[in-house]
């Protein structure tokens, strides 16, 4: 009895206990405190942005077969899941590590180094550049590459680092999956085919210009950065380590950089490439991580300036630290625009293109960016590619190359464009200029290209040379119209005024002023050019608005097309009034299906006013 007593005044102890650790969780007024606030918070779900790792994806980690050495770095991504993931503790084989011996079987996988499998060799094409490692997304595997095994190792250090595990256990790898790192070490040991690159001496001719030695200069300063040695500059041609810059041949198109025995030359087609020669070779002896080789350093692709000869639909074309950048509005259209919120927009490279006639039996070209640039030959669409890479054989003794821009790329930059040596480059002569000014319509919205836009669409349409100042949410602002850009169009078609309907104007007469002050400016600037003014297409959402009904926009804007004097083309049935048109639910954008109605009988209604 003795002993049940104890037991129940022990339980009356520990109930009382409970209750008061319980009533210290709460306030005053009886609200939770932090600590309770905290677990019913850790109770929800966190929201992790990044590819997930574990459950239906279930990643497997690969190395390549017989490599213990890549299997001891893979490792480190196998335990990092079973770290994170508590279903793993009660399933041991849950994940696994395994060769490439193993069949895919279409499990998902984490590559680890030169395997054997398909998504190793595309993801290999990242470095052909040498960038020292990356982590990229195949065909829905994780591919992790890089030049040596010590970067090989920072990579998978890079993307365990990133890997996260949610509250539930659900693992997440959080890095980006298109990521590239160049290391940017010290190459003091940096090497010439075996010669070290301290032992080199930057060569002059005893009558060097101003500008000649103070591109020596640049160049020594430059090397000194990347390898902390300073190389000299002399006029002792009989030096046999040198660097020496070369004079291109007239009519010589490419700038190059070759070894001549042991003699390391830069030699632009012009004088103003030898800037962009010395960024090339330090580029180059970073990438090669100072160790230079003939084939590593041999460098010949197009001049910026047989570049610029062959571009068209920019105003305003950029040597950048990476490339030529092409913009389709002028410096003072852009901070116009920005003051609009609308920078992003202002620097796409919709309508621009590179469009010649060559006898070359190559083509290469690479950007920056790696989105939806289009390539044309012969008018006839060949590639489309998601790397901003063209890299193709050419037949027959003369081609028409073309090379679409993307229409939503922002700041693109053409970083390089190879022909053979000695191959003609010739300009496409277009039989008309026409300037197009527009909202996302005429930017192609929806387009799965900018060739299926209607703007690029009524330019093929009539040969033309186009500037396609197009701005996604533009409105009427005469602003941001330049006197100073250097393209004079035979015809302006302009079709902007569903924003302005919508949304951008506070009234009627807001609207028709904003609209006539913009036409007006337009045709002092242009006075020779054919107006042409294309009111709104069909919306599905055309209730009406501030500024009125969606018909009496219309007409007020063709009234106002027609007082300066330009042709007033009713838009509202260029595009049939069905879904199936449209790219959006709001059936405000066309897709590509629209855009080729609007085209066509956009086409129908001016091809009379076009000479």
């Amino acid at each position: 009895m003795n002993d049940m007593k104890k037991i129940l005044i022990l339980l009356l102890a520990l109930i009382l206990s409970l209750s008061l650790f319980c009533s210290c969780n709460k306030d005053d007024e009886g609200n939770a405190t932090d600590a309770e606030t905290n677990g019913s918070q850790n109770a929800t779900e966190e929201t992790i942005d990044g590819l997930l790792l574990s459950g239906e994806n279930r990643y497997r980690v690969v190395y390549p077969h017989g490599d213990s050495a890549l299997k001891a770095i893979s490792l480190k991504i196998y335990d990092k899941l079973l770290e994170l993931d508590p279903i793993a503790l009660t399933k041991p084989a849950y994940y696994s590590l395994t060769s490439d011996n193993t069949d895919a079987a279409g499990a998902k996988e984490i590559l680890v180094g030169l395997t054997n499998r398909p998504a190793t060799e595309k993801a290999a094409e990242n470095l052909k550049n040498y960038p020292d490692f990356t982590i990229t997304l195949q065909d829905g595997n994780v591919v992790i590459l890089a030049n040596t095994q010590a970067r090989l190792e920072a990579a998978v250090r890079f993307f365990v680092k990133n890997m996260k595990a949610s509250t539930s256990g659900d693992v997440y790898y959080t890095g980006d999956t298109n990521y590239v790192d160049v290391y940017k070490g010290d190459y003091a040991s940096a090497t010439i085919n075996g010669k070290p690159l301290k032992d080199y001496s930057i060569v002059l001719s005893a009558d060097a210009t101003d500008v000649e030695k103070a591109l020596a200069t640049e160049l020594s300063n430059t090397l000194s950065f990347i390898t902390g040695t300073t190389l000299p500059t002399t006029t002792d041609s009989s030096t046999a380590l040198k660097i020496v810059f070369g004079k291109g041949e007239e009519g010589v198109l490419n700038d190059r950089i070759y070894l001549d025995g042991d003699a390391l030359v830069l030699e632009p087609a012009a004088e103003n490439g030898y800037q962009r020669l010395i960024e090339t070779l330090a580029s180059k002896i970073r990438a090669c991580r100072g160790i230079i080789t003939n084939d590593k350093i041999e460098f010949s692709s197009l001049s910026y300036d047989a570049i610029r000869s062959v571009s068209f639909g920019a105003v305003n074309i950029t040597e950048q630290e990476n490339g030529l950048r092409f913009n389709k509005f002028s410096d003072f259209q852009i901070e116009e625009w920005t003051k609009l919120n609308r920078y992003n927009e202002a620097t796409c490279s919709t309508g621009i293109r590179l469009d010649f006639y060559t006898n070359s039996s190559t083509f290469y070209f690479v950007a920056s960016q790696n989105t939806k640039f289009e390539l044309f030959i012969n008018g006839e669409s060949k590639e489309i590619s998601s790397t901003g890479k063209f890299d193709v054989t050419l037949e027959g003794e003369q081609n028409r190359i073309t090379v679409l821009f993307p229409n939503h790329q922002v700041n693109s930059t053409v970083g390089e464009v190879r022909i053979d040596d000695g191959a003609t480059l010739i300009p496409y002569t277009y039989a008309r200029k026409f300037l197009i000014l527009g909202d996302s319509i005429t930017q192609g919205y929806s387009a799965a290209t900018d060739s299926l836009s209607w703007a690029n669409r009524i330019t093929r349409m009539f040969d033309a040379d186009s500037v396609i100042q197009a701005i996604s949410g533009g409105c009427y602002q005469a602003n941001t119209l330049d006197p100073e850009v250097d393209f004079t169009p035979d015809y302006i078609l302009v079709a902007y005024g569903t924003n302005d309907w919508s949304w951008g104007r506070a009234s009627m007469d807001d609207f028709k002023a904003y609209a006539q002050s913009f036409y007006d400016k337009l045709a002092e600037l242009y006075p020779e050019a054919i107006i042409i003014g294309i009111t709104p297409i069909w919306r599905k959402d055309n209730n009406p608005s501030r500024v009125g009904t969606f018909d009496d926009m219309r007409a007020e804007l063709a009234k106002i097309i027609e007082s300066v004097g330009g042709y007033a083309i009713d838009g509202i049935d260029l595009v049939p009034h069905e879904r199936a048109y449209y790219g959006d639910d709001n059936c405000l954008h066309p897709n590509n299906d629209g855009f080729e109605h609007y085209a066509n009988n956009l086409y129908d209604k001016i091809k009379d006013i076009i000479e």
